[in-house]
């Protein structure tokens, strides 16, 4: 099963920490809720100085600082998708509701790691998150395989191993689907 998911590139749109702005406007554009341009959409994301609860903290045009991590979590994610159609925080959402979701043509926000390498946590003043944090649009899986098709907005579209993609996403189990 694979949703029909427009990709877009958050580099070649200026945005280096750009990953779930480009992955949640993925999400939307395969629904039809927007025709909004990537550089506009992450223009109206909430910001916030501390806390990825309220708004992306640090910047998703640059990488400084690099002791950081530039990110947005699922609450205020969920709640800037929400101006534009039906999304929902589903975090702490098992395999299952997951493919629930994309077997009714439902994209996924999801939270992993660059490549779906082992997270290397690191504690903040807001909790522990994996410094190579990475946010993709789960658009599909295969059945048959255990493969996973996303929409990475760094790497491009890719097929990832079933166990490859279930260790990584069940670490920290953040997810934001587009109904």
């Amino acid at each position: 099963m694979t949703v029909s998911t427009p990709y877009i590139n958050q580099v070649q749109g200026g945005a280096v920490q750009g990953c779930e702005g480009a992955s949640l406007l993925m999400a939307l554009k395969a629904k039809g809720y927007t025709n909004m341009g990537y550089r506009d959409f992450l223009n109206g994301m909430p910001t916030s100085k501390n806390n990825p609860r309220e708004g992306f903290i640090y910047s998703m045009f640059s990488n400084n600082p690099t002791n950081q991590v530039h990110w947005i979590d699922t609450p205020a994610l969920a709640a800037y998708g929400k101006k534009f159609g039906k999304v929902e925080d589903i975090s702490g959402a098992s395999i299952s509701k997951l493919k629930y979701e994309i077997n009714r043509n439902r994209p996924v926000v999801v939270y992993v790691t660059a490549m779906f390498n082992t997270p290397q946590w690191k504690k903040y003043s807001y909790g522990s998150i994996p410094k190579n944090l990475h946010v993709v649009t789960l658009v599909g899986y295969n059945g048959r395989t255990g493969k996973y098709k996303i929409n990475d907005p760094y790497f491009g579209v890719l097929w990832i191993n079933k166990g490859q993609f279930e260790s990584v996403y069940n670490s920290m189990k953040k997810a934001v689907v587009v109904r």
